[in-house]
């Protein structure tokens, strides 16, 4: 049977951990028979009740789950670190501490990434993600006033937009390696990191079913806003706070890159090249501004993504 373990990130999570490392228990790979799960948490420095939490758990379950207590890095850094001290096993997948887990996440997400495996040759990179359903702190659904068109993936979309949330995310081993051998000295979080290596190197599984209830609450890292005002309040509290995270973002992954061992298709080097000398060349920032594969979901973020390039704003 193959393994896949899942890498979790905590601090200071005791309201909501419990019920999220439930249906992580309640997963059916193993019923199915399609994959042996382990959990391997690491807790960034937490203050409260959730290293008794854990010492529950890893007790009573000896055999699936195992913990450590790290320093408080913040969460990008604390799953990187994940990364680098999880076992050798054929999957990986991500959790945070506050959501729900429906008892097929895991097993749908595997298929799909063996099904992929079992179409190529090669040994291939693979990132899965799937389209989380936003629920409130008592895991009620949270209707949303915007429309969400179907995901189209990419690196010239990696490149100015993240559409894999972290908590959804699998990847195989060999992505994991790569990821490994090209920690960034800068990132914007964690899970858009893996897809701009993914779509530069590998491939890309959207699901746009959901099988994670995500809990939108105050405490929340990063969340998503379900109404048009408040969306655009986060927007411009995203961009007030750092303007130039996608070109920063870009020029870490091109610090980062061996092109002589990364391979990729020609098409994604040269566009990342355009990004990152985009800055200093008004020429090049009015070819990305029509470069139809540099682009973001919505028709009306892609155009005012193109306005902002022009006027040197990434």
């Amino acid at each position: 049977m193959r393994k896949i373990q899942i890498l979790m990130s905590v601090y200071n999570g005791e309201k909501y951990l419990e019920t999220q490392i439930k249906s992580i228990l309640s997963q059916d790979c193993e019923r199915k028979n399609i994959a042996k799960v382990t959990l391997l948490i690491r807790d960034d420095g937490s203050s409260d009740n959730t290293h008794e939490i854990l010492n529950k758990y890893s007790k009573l379950y000896p055999d699936s789950i195992r913990w450590y207590k790290g320093e408080n890095i913040g969460v990008i850094n604390s799953f990187f670190d994940l990364v680098e001290h999880s076992d050798e096993v054929d999957y990986y997948a991500f959790s945070d501490q506050d959501d729900y887990w429906l008892p097929d996440k895991l097993s749908e997400g595997v298929k799909k990434v063996v099904k992929r495996e079992d179409m190529t040759t090669s040994e291939e990179p693979i990132l899965y993600g799937c389209r989380p359903k936003l629920v409130d702190v008592n895991l009620n659904e949270i209707k949303s006033e915007i429309k969400i068109p179907v995901v189209q993936t990419g690196f010239g979309n990696a490149l100015i937009e993240n559409v894999i949330t972290g908590c959804t995310a699998i990847i195989n081993n060999k992505l994991k390696k790569i990821i490994m051998n090209y920690l960034p000295k800068y990132t914007v979080m964690h899970d858009w990191w893996f897809y701009i290596v993914a779509t530069y190197c590998g491939h890309v599984i959207y699901d746009e079913n959901s099988y994670i209830l995500y809990r939108q609450h105050g405490n929340n890292v990063l969340g998503s806003a379900t109404k048009y005002g408040s969306e655009l309040r986060k927007r411009i509290f995203s961009w007030k706070k750092d303007c130039t995270k996608a070109s920063r973002q870009a020029k870490a992954f091109m610090d980062v890159l061996e092109f002589n061992k990364l391979k990729t298709q020609k098409n994604n080097f040269e566009l990342l090249k355009e990004f990152v000398n985009g800055k200093s060349s008004i020429k090049l920032r009015f070819k990305l501004a029509l470069n139809k594969n540099l682009y973001r979901q919505r028709k009306i973020d892609n155009i005012m993504f193109k306005i902002l390039i022009l006027f040197n704003i990434y």
